[in-house]
């Protein structure tokens, strides 16, 4: 008699779609477990317990974030040897699984997560190197995302998980008006606003000579798009290498109202490009220092006491989604 296969579930029992409460376990497919840890002590615990059962499959029943804390908690569970990750987009933002694929919600998308697994339904994998944040002063461990970014897009975070968010705009509409509103602080604000100055912020690429000045904004993804938006912030030329699109603005930014229709669609004039104020590429790895935050999937973490933080291209993540 074949063995079932062993698989857990991490639901986010705070994501916005999953407050209706636990699954019924007798809903579920033998061999799969489904946890609803509430803290960061009962997500590790739990990756702990279902990496001694030999549960070889996650699906992750959240949004960017909770994947993010998953992710940072798998090392200490499972080494090196990750298992491979399902997606429910049941958070606010949910880059990653518009971009990898995901299932669908309860106990229907188990179900189907785990015909897939047994071959009895077709399915998509995918492979995303994961982005690394390292603190040099080792003052805390890595943690690792698919999305960072700061300057203006830390304010801009902040509108959405404030003012935006208390209106009602949630998952892809969160991201959306984001990009809108700080586009407006940006275009109609005085230009000495911190909108318009940026923030102050050394930046080496690949181990580089470390470039100084005010950015309007600095973003860095693995993913290959962004959700659903048709939006792709980045450019490189064709021989370009590294997992880690990057896109950095320096401050003011030159004409910034002109250059956002081809920001967004990552094709650059050539005048943007010609003073150095608008930059993109592909790299292995970005080190900055500063004073702000870094948002990390949607959340703040400060650099190390130097100011320092290391973002370098992470593990690689095996998705598993339907067809």
């Amino acid at each position: 008699m074949t063995e079932p296969i062993r698989a857990g579930v991490i639901r986010n029992p705070r994501s916005q779609r999953n407050k209706a409460g636990p699954l019924r376990e007798k809903s579920l497919p033998t061999g799969v477990r489904v946890e609803m840890p509430f803290t960061t002590e009962a997500l590790a615990e739990t990756l702990r317990m279902f990496a001694a059962e030999g549960v070889r499959h996650l699906m992750v029943d959240g949004g960017d974030g909770t994947l993010r804390d998953v992710l940072g908690a798998l090392p200490a569970a499972y080494g090196k040897q990750w298992p491979t990750i399902a997606l429910c987009a049941s958070g606010n933002t949910n880059l990653a699984a518009a971009d990898v694929g995901s299932f669908k919600r309860g106990p229907e998308a188990i179900a189907r997560w785990y015909d897939t697994l047994s071959g009895k339904a077709p399915c998509r994998r995918s492979g995303r190197h994961a982005i690394e944040v390292r603190w040099p002063d080792g003052s805390r461990p890595p943690v690792f995302g698919f999305f960072v970014g700061c300057a203006n897009y830390a304010r801009g975070v902040q509108m959405a998980t404030g003012t935006v968010k208390q209106k009602g705009f949630l998952h892809g509409w969160a991201v959306s008006a984001t990009i809108a509103g700080a586009a407006w602080q940006v275009l109609t604000g005085a230009s000495d606003s911190d909108w318009q100055q940026g923030s102050a912020l050394a930046l080496a690429i690949n181990g580089g000579e470390a470039i100084e000045g005010n950015r309007f904004v600095l973003l860095s993804t693995s993913l290959h798009r962004l959700f659903g938006l048709g939006l792709w912030p980045f450019w490189s030329d064709a021989a370009a290498e590294g997992a880690l699109h990057w896109l950095d603005i320096r401050a003011p930014a030159p004409q910034f109202g002109r250059a956002l229709p081809a920001i967004l669609r990552g094709k650059p004039k050539p005048w943007m490009l010609a003073d150095g104020h608008y930059r993109s590429g592909r790299a292995m790895r970005l080190q900055l220092t500063m004073a702000e935050p870094l948002i990390i999937d949607g959340e703040p973490f400060g650099p190390d006491s130097n100011g320092q933080l290391d973002i370098h291209t992470g593990p690689e993540v095996q998705f598993h989604a339907p067809a």
